[in-house]
């Protein structure tokens, strides 16, 4: 959301803790990337 909206993150922006830490990752982010495949994660992943 604070990516979307082009502001800084602040410790304000949190109500409690997560108890499951999920780390968002951007593509260039990570070291050799990867590659998207819609199909291929709904075939492992149906809706």
């Amino acid at each position: 959301l604070v990516d979307v909206l082009g502001i800084e993150p602040l410790p304000q922006h949190i109500l409690m803790p997560r108890v499951d830490p999920y780390i968002f990752w951007r593509e260039e982010e990570v070291p050799g990337g990867w590659t998207r495949d819609l199909v291929e994660f709904r075939k492992r992943h149906p809706a």
